[in-house]
C-alpha cells in the first residue's frame, strides 16, 4: 500500500463520452447507493463500499469536512466514482484515518476513461492536493489522476500490507504451503482453546452482532491502553462501525470471536466485496495471548473465504507479528 498525492495545474478537458457529477450531499450519495456497491464488489474494494463508508461520513467526519465525491455516468449509468470530502484545502478520500484502501472506482476497463472525466472536477474543488493514503501499490489511480489533472505526483511512503492469496486452494492445500512447524503450532493452538473451553465463532446474526461488536470495542481498547489508546477507535468510529453493521450487504461484515465461559475473549472484524476480504481491527484479552488467538481467528477467517469462495485476504496495513 501507499501514499499519494497530487498538486493541480490546468486540469485537461473531459471526454464527451461520461458525464461528471461533483455530489456534496449525503442524500445524493444514498441515491446511488446500489450503484456504488456494484462498483466497489467489481473492484474488490470492501472499504470503498457504501455501507461502510456512508456510515463513516455520518457518524465520524471531521469537524468542518465538506462532502465533495466525484461521479461520472455513461448516459444515466454510474460509470466511476471518488468517494471524496474536503478538509480545508485538502481532497481526502472518505474514511480518512479509519480506514485504508479507499480510492475511486470505476466499471472495469473504464478507469483513465473515468480519470478524465473527473480531472475537470477535481480543479473546480480548488483543493491544493489530492491525498490517496494506503492505496494499493499497483492502483493506477495516482498516475490516472496526476496525468488527467496535469498535476505533480508526489509518493510519500510505502507500507507492507500482508495478504493470503487463495486462488485455486483449499484449505488443506493452503496449509501445505505454511511450514510444518507452523501447522503443529496451529494444532496445538486449536487443542489447548478446546481444552481451556474456548470456541471460535462467525458472529453475523442481527441480534448476535451488537453484542459482539461491543466486546470487540472494549478488547481492542484494552489491548491498546498502555500504549496511549488506538489511533483509529473512538467513539464516533464505534458509531460508525454499528451503523455499518446494519447497512452493510449480508455475509459482508465477519466478525470472528473466540468465545469462553467468561464471554468473548479475542475478536476480529473484517469487510468483505467481490471475493476480497480484508481485515480492520482486533482485539483480545490477555489471559488468552499464550494461545494466539489472533493468529486463530485470521486461520478462521481464511477457512470461511475458502468455504464461500473468495480469492485473496487482506491482513491490513502494518507487518505484526501474528500476520506473518
Amino acid at each position: 500500500a501507499r501514499a499519494a498525492a497530487a498538486r493541480p495545474a490546468a486540469p485537461a478537458r473531459a471526454p464527451m463520452s461520461l458525464r461528471a457529477e461533483v455530489i456534496e450531499s449525503p442524500a445524493r450519495l444514498e441515491e446511488l447507493r446500489g450503484a456504488w456497491d456494484e462498483l466497489a464488489v467489481a473492484a474488490a474494494r470492501p472499504f470503498a463500499a457504501p455501507g461502510w463508508l456512508l456510515p463513516w461520513w455520518h457518524e465520524a467526519a471531521p469537524a468542518g469536512a465538506r462532502l465533495c465525491s466525484l461521479a461520472a455516468f455513461s448516459e444515466d449509468r454510474l460509470a466511476g466514482l471518488a468517494p471524496l470530502f474536503l478538509d480545508g484545502n485538502r481532497l481526502l478520500p472518505l474514511g480518512t484515518g479509519a480506514t485504508t484502501r479507499v480510492e475511486p472506482l470505476a466499471e472495469p476497463g473504464r478507469e483513465a476513461e473515468v480519470a478524465q472525466a473527473l480531472a475537470p472536477e477535481l480543479g473546480r474543488a480548488h483543493a491544493s492536493l489530492l491525498r490517496l493514503r494506503g492505496i494499493p501499490a499497483a492502483s493506477p489511480w495516482p498516475e490516472l489522476l496526476a496525468q488527467a489533472w496535469r498535476a505533480s505526483l508526489h509518493e510519500d511512503e510505502r507500507m507492507a500490507a500482508p495478504v493470503v492469496q487463495l486462488d485455486g486452494l483449499t484449505l488443506e492445500r493452503w496449509f501445505a504451503t505454511r511450514s510444518s512447524n507452523f501447522r503443529n503450532q496451529v494444532r496445538r493452538y486449536r487443542r489447548r482453546l478446546e481444552e481451556r473451553g474456548g470456541r471460535i465463532e462467525l458472529v453475523q446474526d442481527p441480534v448476535a452482532l451488537p453484542a459482539a461488536l461491543g466486546a470487540f470495542v472494549r478488547l481492542h481498547h484494552a489491548r491498546w491502553e498502555s500504549r496511549g489508546g488506538s489511533g483509529v477507535l473512538d467513539a464516533k468510529v464505534e458509531a460508525a462501525l454499528h451503523r455499518s453493521s446494519e447497512e452493510l450487504p449480508p455475509g459482508r461484515l465477519r466478525v470472528f470471536v473466540i468465545s469462553a465461559e467468561e464471554g468473548i475473549v479475542a475478536a476480529n472484524v473484517l469487510v468483505a466485496a467481490g471475493g476480497e476480504v480484508s481485515s480492520w481491527l482486533n482485539g483480545h484479552d490477555d489471559a488468552w495471548g499464550d494461545l494466539n488467538p489472533q493468529i486463530q481467528l485470521g486461520i478462521a477467517a481464511i477457512e470461511h473465504a475458502l468455504a464461500v469462495g473468495d480469492r485473496r485476504v487482506d491482513l491490513g496495513a502494518g507487518t505484526m507479528q501474528h500476520k506473518e
